[in-house]
């Protein structure tokens, strides 16, 4: 087909933003050739195909994320946000698009915040928490779903809040445990449900597992890495960790503080002065102990001594009886 050259060798990456396209040509061509625009809401089926075939796609997985992105474009290029929302509503009725219905709902929580709004966003992320991991292109071939861990997370977090008027733990756990399950890696949607389980708030249906919510932040900071962590995430670490350790939870709420991030500006002298009372209680406790064994110690040469002196004089006795 004339009307895609480009992409046939350009290396696509159908899950990343922009197909992972970072040349201007390129991405002129995939769009042109797929011919995506509202005049018309359908899509050049033979160029659709072509690429699915050529990426091993399925045609409607493919229309999907071309919708997608091009809301993407719309919303954060050309501040459309009117235009945008169609495309992603068409993704989400047409082609069943997890990463639309999350994208939807992410608008709404941000934007509208109102009772229908969350009880739109329920549905949305319902259908997009349970849609499946992978899509088939063949028997041997499937792709990532993209989006459903988060969508799993973010339902989660709604029912946990009640935002909607319907706080559910129970089904709120149910979907952090399937985010948690199937997730190769922790990354920073997971933080609220480290929080939870840091802070106990989840009662006895999440129970409080301090172990658990550390290794999520852990997992978070090093799938992110330190530097394009958020400082929030980073502090929150270091609070949660300075109950425990708090020579290892110092210096991540330093890092946070160094950023800028404010509560950890507001509090980090706080922490200081209780790293300092605690570094002084340990230091007297040790020199407490010092000073029992060095007695203890004093005690036991005097001792020595003594039966020393005892045996002495006891071979001087029975020195003096012989003669």
């Amino acid at each position: 087909m004339d009307v895609i050259n480009l992409l046939k060798e350009y290396p696509v990456s159908v899950n990343t933003l922009n197909f992972g396209i970072r040349d201007a040509a390129v991405e002129k061509e995939l769009f042109e050739a797929v011919w995506i625009q509202r005049k018309e809401p359908t899509y050049n089926y033979e160029a659709v195909f072509m690429l699915s075939e050529l990426w091993k796609v399925p045609i409607n997985y493919l229309v999907g994320r071309l919708r997608c992105e091009a809301a993407h474009k719309l919303l954060l290029v050309e501040k459309n946000m009117a235009e945008a929302l169609y495309y992603y509503k068409l993704a989400a009725s047409e082609n069943q698009s997890v990463e639309a219905l999350f994208s939807l709902s992410n608008l709404k929580l941000n934007i509208v915040q109102n009772l229908q709004a969350y009880e739109e966003c329920l549905v949305h992320l319902k259908q997009a928490a349970d849609s499946p991991h992978k899509i088939k292109y063949n028997d041997e071939v499937s792709i990532t779903n993209k989006y459903i861990i988060e969508s799993q997370l973010m339902y989660a977090n709604l029912l946990f809040e009640g935002l909607s008027g319907k706080k559910d733990l129970n089904e709120a756990k149910k979907y952090y445990d399937l985010a948690w399950e199937g997730s190769l890696k922790k990354s920073a949607p997971f933080a609220k449900y480290a929080i939870i389980l840091c802070r106990g708030d989840g009662g006895d249906i999440i129970p409080k597992d301090t172990e658990k919510g550390l290794k999520i932040f852990r997992e978070i900071i090093e799938d992110s890495g330190i530097e394009n962590t958020q400082p929030g995430i980073i502090y929150l670490y270091g609070t949660f960790l300075f109950e425990i350790n708090k020579n290892e939870g110092i210096q991540f709420i330093r890092m946070a503080a160094k950023s800028g991030y404010p509560t950890a500006k507001e509090n980090i002298l706080e922490f200081e002065k209780k790293l300092n009372n605690n570094n002084n209680s340990n230091n007297n406790n040790e020199n407490d102990s010092n000073k029992t064994t060095t007695n203890d110690n004093d005690n036991i040469k005097n001792n020595n001594n003594n039966n020393n002196n005892k045996k002495k004089n006891g071979k001087q006795v029975k020195k003096n009886n012989l003669c």
